[in-house]
């Protein structure tokens, strides 16, 4: 029996239709987000499908590894429990701070007076904070960090001023680990983070200075990441906690401390052991780093 045209061409219909659509949600979801968010949003569906079920791993023994805090502070939230870890097994870990801190205070902290007081103020902020940060690293069984002292809030503009002395580091240390922000964790600082180690790593592998078995973890403070390793940091988590607490000017206006506390309960979940504490990363070669920096900054 033969049906009718029109019920023959109904499906046809409904599957243009559909497909209209899909291109009219794209258009206005995708052309309606700022370029950065967009970016952002492409490259963690990208890595998510491309990624399996994250890996529980154990901490790094024995190894050099090298963290890149974009501030002081950054090193402990986002990986002071796998950094202690890492210490206990015989890693020889250093810290490098980028920015200086200054401006890392509630404008209403701010001490009445003219120009001058401000400045003052900051400078003993920062002064405060290396300080700060020597007693989180400290905590964590690690010496304390290094400071390049790049303008806190502005580090984009010192990119270039930034990427000899990292790339000497690169070469000098040859670190078998870095760990450093994910390329859209969502403060500009992180991201400016993200695009030196890249810049640097893509210098240093053209002239093959890095060792060959390298890796990046990328870890997370502002935004949860694709993460295709876990770290169980039960063992360590009153460590983190000390190091988080030891960034006392860090914590007057935000509960660092519940945040990332809660933070590891979640990421618990996703690996298996609800109740535990986990920290979460994306782990990659440096030339895999590289592209996901690429992808997150262009297109």
């Amino acid at each position: 029996m033969t049906l009718p045209a029109k019920a023959t061409t109904l499906p046809t219909w409904r599957h243009l239709l559909a497909r209209l659509g899909r291109e009219l949600l794209r258009r206005v979801v995708a052309d309606g987000m700022p370029p950065t968010v967009r970016r952002a949003l492409r490259l963690h569906l990208q890595l998510a499908h491309a990624s399996q079920q994250p890996a529980m791993v154990p901490a790094p023994a024995g190894r050099r590894v090298l963290v890149l805090a974009p501030h002081a502070d950054d090193e402990s939230l986002g990986c002071g429990g796998t950094l202690a870890l890492a210490a206990q097994a015989g890693c020889s870990v250093r810290v490098l701070v980028l920015t200086d801190g200054r401006k890392g205070y509630d404008p209403a902290r701010l001490p009445p007076g003219d120009e001058a007081a401000r400045i003052g103020f900051e400078q003993a902020l920062a002064a405060q904070r290396l300080q700060e940060a020597t007693a989180a690293c400290r905590c964590l069984g690690l010496p304390a960090p290094g400071c390049l002292g790049m303008p806190d809030g502005a580090l984009e503009s010192a990119i270039g001023w930034a990427l000899d002395p990292l790339s000497e580091l690169l070469v000098d240390w040859q670190p078998e680990l870095i760990f450093a922000p994910f390329a859209t964790d969502a403060h500009p600082d992180h991201m400016a983070a993200a695009r030196l180690l890249a810049r640097a790593l893509a210098r240093v592998l053209a002239r093959h200075q890095l060792p060959a078995d390298a890796q990046v973890w990328a870890y997370e403070t502002w935004t949860p990441l694709p993460a295709n390793t876990f770290v169980d940091i039960g063992a360590s988590m009153a460590a983190k906690r000390a190091a988080i607490a030891a960034h006392a000017s860090q914590m007057e206006g935000t509960d660092y401390l519940r945040v990332f506390e809660g933070l590891a309960a979640y990421r618990s979940l996703g690996a298996g052991r609800p109740g535990g504490q986990v920290e979460a990363f994306h782990r990659d070669t440096p030339a895999g780093y590289i592209d996901q920096v690429r992808r997150a900054s262009s297109g």
